[in-house]
Order: structure tokens, then C-alpha cells, then sequence
């Protein structure tokens, strides 16, 4: 598949490095595409990956991810590239609405959730909502000494849903859970600040969940 990234951070770099490797074509978005970094990556990569323009990568992928920070640049982001670029495309939604700028840190939407503004945004659009619970190094390849960790996600598309997981699994996700529809990303962004404290009570980094069946 055609896979578009919206930036080129260590979210991109990871994932995108992991789809090229499974076969995928992938391009990553930036407004240096030329920065010596990314060409770099893209070398490493290999000949399926490469660098491109914000608008350029939505109009490539069959399944666009944005990854950029913070959260609240996203509308304009989807606005300036034009909402119908995204038509009828997969949008994989891995972000989480913070509030950093309180201690200890928030989400910032009182009602909802990113996943359902995002679909809100891009009503064309089949958006699923997954990863956003995991750290970027560990979004590709989790291997945990401990066990194989669960990852979930939540969208309005069945086929969608569906498409995601196969893609997941080829980059190591093995136990995958859908939750039901967008509404339930409300779930998947409580989760990860559950994550997010458990990191702070336990000092650790790149922590993952499973669940453990009766």
C-alpha cells in the first residue's frame, strides 16, 4: 500500500521505516524535505521510502497518518492541504489532545475526543484510531521481555479496521483489540494517560499493556 505521512519526527521515521521494510510505499512530509536528517532517513530506508510535501503525502496515501505536535496544529494542518484530498482515504489517528502546561498534565478536550474531532474534520474520511497509547520507538517491533503487548483501537469503518490491523501486524502487533466505533477513542485517550502516570509512578520509559484472558 501507499502510505503518507503528515511530518517526518521520530513517530514518522519509525513507522515509516517499518512499513518500507514490510513492502509498503511510504513517503514522509515535511517543509524541509531536504534537511540532511531526512535525506539520511531516507537513504537507511530504502528505495521504497521517500520525502515529500504535506499535500503531496495526503495525496500519495492510501492510508495517511498524521504526526505532528502539538495536537492543536492538526485542523489547520488537514485545512490548508483541503479536507477533500482525504476523501474516502484510511486516517490513522495516533494523537493524544494534552494540556502540558499543567502539573501534573490533562486532557485538554472536556467532552470527546481527538479521535471524533479528527473524524469530525475529515468526514470523508475512514479514521482509525490506534497507537496513540505507545511511545514512537516501541510503535514498531514491540518486543517486551515480559510478554506481547495489546494494542487497541476504535473507528466507524469495519474495513478500515481491518486494513489497520493487517498493516500492524506486519510491523509486529500481534494482539489487537477494536473497541467499537470513534466514540470509543474517549477510551483509547484515557488509556494513555493511564500509561503516560504509570510511566511516572514506575520511573520507566516505553511501558505497554496486555491482557491477560480468563
Amino acid at each position: 500500500m501507499n502510505i503518507g505521512f503528515l511530518g517526518a519526527g521520530s513517530v514518522a521515521r519509525n513507522l515509516g521505516k517499518a512499513f518500507a521494510a514490510a513492502g509498503h510505499e511510504v513517503r514522509l512530509s515535511s517543509r524541509t524535505p531536504d534537511k540532511p536528517d531526512l535525506i539520511a532517513w531516507a537513504q537507511e530506508a530504502g528505495p521504497r521510502a521517500g520525502l515529500t510535501s504535506f499535500r503531496d503525502a495526503a495525496a500519495f496515501g492510501e492510508v495517511v497518518i498524521p504526526a505532528v505536535q502539538p495536537w492543536t496544529v492538526l485542523r489547520p494542518l488537514f485545512d490548508s492541504i483541503g479536507p477533500a484530498v482525504f476523501a474516502g482515504k484510511i486516517v490513522i489517528d495516533l494523537g493524544n489532545a494534552v494540556d502540558w502546561s499543567v502539573r501534573p498534565p490533562q486532557l485538554a478536550l472536556p467532552s470527546g475526543s481527538l479521535g471524533e474531532q479528527v473524524q469530525a474534520w475529515l468526514p470523508d474520511s475512514r479514521v482509525v484510531k490506534t497507537l496513540n497509547m505507545i511511545a514512537a520507538a516501541r510503535m514498531a517491533d514491540p518486543v517486551y521481555a515480559d510478554g506481547i503487548p495489546t494494542l487497541l483501537l476504535a473507528g466507524n469503518d469495519a474495513a478500515a479496521k481491518q486494513t489497520v490491523t493487517n498493516l500492524l501486524k506486519q510491523i509486529g502487533w500481534l494482539d489487537l483489540i477494536d473497541l467499537g466505533d470513534i466514540r470509543q477513542s474517549r477510551l483509547l485517550e484515557s488509556f494513555m494517560m493511564t500509561c503516560l502516570f504509570a510511566e511516572f509512578a514506575t520511573k520507566s520509559r516505553g511501558t505497554a499493556f496486555a491482557l491477560l484472558r480468563s
